[in-house]
């Protein structure tokens, strides 16, 4: 494939070192994964050897180039690849009865709907290839400004870990930033609801608004002054001063109680 040149609408930004590679896949082994889903697969570099580990394995690609590439060089079988768009994909269609690991290089644009669907589905853990600025939102802490309502959102519901950080340079063609890999861990004692999300959309709406402004057009004023006195907190109160959990239990009082 030396004439190939990536696709700026795909967002590709292929990892070519080699020893960022080795790192990765030292990582997911550790993990003892059952099954491996990989989003992305590209030229196959990572692919080459999550395959030695001699599990399940599925590869996502929607690039028409690379999946005739892959199946050209027999990199990928029939089987072991899934053609398409991963947006427009069920993520547990991949296997029956193995809880896999998802793992991939993530272009930016699709990032947070890519999680939201990991959110939705019955998989536990994905190790997730992102820019820097991102990982860095999904890790902010409270007050910072950095910390937004999908950082909240995924932290109530995610344990999210450093694994390591990416120089542009591992990449072709370079990207304008650094990247970093994270693990994302469904937290086992939480329910999925994605309408705590679209809260939160409203809660941060405008950072610099009280809670109470940002909501008042949904639910009246008295009755949001009441539910925030009760959890002992002041009226004065903005949602980027409250963590995931005091996040969730004002979505829970407010919403259950609507009126």
């Amino acid at each position: 494939m030396n004439s190939f040149f990536p696709s700026r609408k795909l967002g590709q930004n292929f990892t070519v070192n080699l020893s960022v590679i080795k790192r990765i896949f030292a990582f997911v082994k550790n993990l003892n994964p059952q099954a491996i889903v990989e989003i992305g697969v590209g030229k196959g570099a990572l692919t080459n050897y999550l395959l030695k580990l001699k599990i399940p394995y599925k590869g996502i690609e929607i690039d028409k180039r690379l999946i005739e590439y892959l199946l050209v060089e027999k990199i990928l079988t029939e089987d072991q690849l899934v053609k398409g768009d991963i947006l427009k994909k069920d993520f547990n269609s991949f296997f029956e009865n193995l809880s896999p690991l998802l793992c991939g290089n993530i272009p930016y644009s699709i990032t947070s709907p890519i999680i939201n669907k990991f959110l939705e589905s019955k998989l536990r853990s994905f190790v997730l290839m992102t820019q820097k600025e991102f990982a860095n939102r999904l890790l902010a802490k409270v007050n910072s400004s950095d910390y937004s309502a999908f950082g909240a959102f995924c932290q109530y519901y995610l344990t999210i870990t450093t694994v390591f950080k990416i120089d542009r340079h591992a990449f072709k063609p370079k990207p304008k930033v650094d990247s970093t890999l994270i693990l994302l861990e469904k937290n086992k004692s939480v329910s999925y609801d994605f309408k705590f999300g679209l809260f939160l959309k409203q809660c941060f709406n405008q950072r610099r608004k009280m809670l109470i402004n940002n909501l008042k057009h949904f639910f009246a004023v008295d009755y949001l002054l009441n539910i925030i006195q009760k959890q002992n907190l002041k009226t004065s109160i903005r949602a980027q001063e409250l963590s995931p959990c005091q996040l969730f239990n004002l979505y829970q009082n407010i919403c259950n109680g609507k009126n």
